[in-house]
């Protein structure tokens, strides 16, 4: 199940991003105390093969540096933490921004 957004802006100026066979999912990394959330590329891995399952294009996944992305691409990043590094996900902020714009698609979470 998918929470539903709090806010929803929309930009009718805007172009909509396109998938295509060259469409890229980029994964942002850090350093943090939990290992196991030190990098996005797997939850990148598991979305590309979500959308090849839907659309039969898959997306190959590399590594973000900024300036890499184009306007049909997807790029998954983390969010500053605000206060304290959760000890686990029960305690995490869950919540996220979905951003498509002209720069392409960008997800951001504190995860």
């Amino acid at each position: 199940m998918v929470p539903w957004p709090k806010k929803i802006e929309q930009n009718q100026k805007e172009k909509t991003a396109a998938l295509t066979p060259d469409t890229v999912i980029f994964y942002d990394t850090r350093s943090k105390e939990r290992s196991m959330e030190a990098s996005l590329k797997p939850l990148a891995e598991v979305l590309s093969g979500e959308i090849e399952i839907l659309t039969g294009v898959k997306p190959s996944v590399k590594l973000f540096k900024k300036g890499d992305a184009n306007a049909d691409d997807i790029v998954l990043r983390f969010s500053p933490i605000i206060g304290h590094f959760a000890e686990s996900e029960d305690n995490e902020d869950q919540s996220y921004t979905l951003s498509i714009s002209r720069s392409g698609i960008e997800i951001k979470s504190q995860y």
